[in-house]
């Protein structure tokens, strides 16, 4: 007999208002883009070119996970930093999710 795989979660209380934010963005993505549970909550941005200003801009987004966790990594950290909160990784947002239903 094989011995199971256990992987500790460990739950983070979350601010109203941050839950809110998540829980609106999570809305958004399942009625405006429209995604559905199977895709991911943090998806990759679809960068465009434009020659007369000669910058990139994103106005979409792809069904495709972000391609690195260090850039989901990156972005959490920093406005963790800005709101002063203390920093969770990205898969305790999902287990949060999940749980708040």
């Amino acid at each position: 007999m094989m011995a199971s795989k256990t992987i500790g979660t460990k739950f983070f209380p979350v601010r109203k208002d941050i839950q809110n934010f998540v829980v609106d963005w999570v809305k958004y993505l399942k009625k405006e883009k429209p995604f559905n549970d199977d895709d991911p909550i943090f998806p990759r941005a679809e960068y465009e070119y434009n020659e007369l200003e000669d910058v990139f801009f994103t106005e979409n987004i792809s069904r495709d996970q972000i391609q690195s966790t260090t850039t989901l990594r990156t972005i959490l950290k920093k406005a963790s930093e800005k709101i002063g909160i203390p920093y969770y990784n990205p898969h305790s947002y999902r287990h949060r999710l999940a749980f708040n239903g």
